[in-house]
């Protein structure tokens, strides 16, 4: 680790530099001006709150739910499942292909459908839609009238439209 690194404890080095006028006879605490930065926060891109808004929406419909769920005969994962029980396969999965390979999303929601009769999504751009419908129509065949491609947009709008409602009837009692 040798190089600069920022300084994240202001007290310690104002001690440091205390101490090192005390012992050298010098004034280094007021030649040198001292700046803690503070860590960066997180930018969460648009694929990671997608992943948060349908865990969200999952838990209000009471099932269980989880994301980077891992295959258990392949190397793959899945965006976000929910599941009726704990010990069952699961009952949606959800795969969000913002940008990049939609042949992979495809190919692990088939997989999906096949392994577990798992309700299938493809969350994707209003721009990429006509590029799935003709995946679907061809090497996806298998999967056309089975999968449910949903906007970015949709996703936000039944984002908004249930945490208003599960707002609403936890006020009034409901829940």
């Amino acid at each position: 680790m040798r190089g600069l690194n920022p300084v994240k404890n202001l007290d310690a080095v104002k001690l440091l530099f205390k101490k090192m006028d005390e012992s050298w006879n010098t004034d280094f605490s007021k030649m040198l001006e001292v700046s803690v930065s503070k860590p960066k926060a997180r930018k969460i891109n648009l694929h990671d709150k997608l992943k948060e808004k349908i865990l969200e929406l999952g838990k209000i419909e009471g099932y269980i739910v989880e994301k980077e769920y891992k295959f258990p005969d392949i190397d793959e994962r899945l965006d976000v499942v929910w599941r009726r029980v704990a010990a069952s396969v699961p009952t949606y999965v959800f795969e969000i292909q913002i940008g990049g390979n939609l042949h992979q999303a495809l190919a692990k929601l088939k997989h999906a459908y096949d392994i577990w009769n798992s309700n299938i999504f493809l969350i994707t751009t209003k721009d990429s839609v006509e590029k799935v419908q003709k995946l679907l129509s061809g090497s996806f065949h298998e999967i056309k009238d089975r999968i449910k491609i949903l906007t970015v947009e949709q996703i936000n709008e039944v984002y908004e439209l249930q945490i208003k409602d599960h707002k609403l009837k936890k006020q009034l009692g409901l829940r």
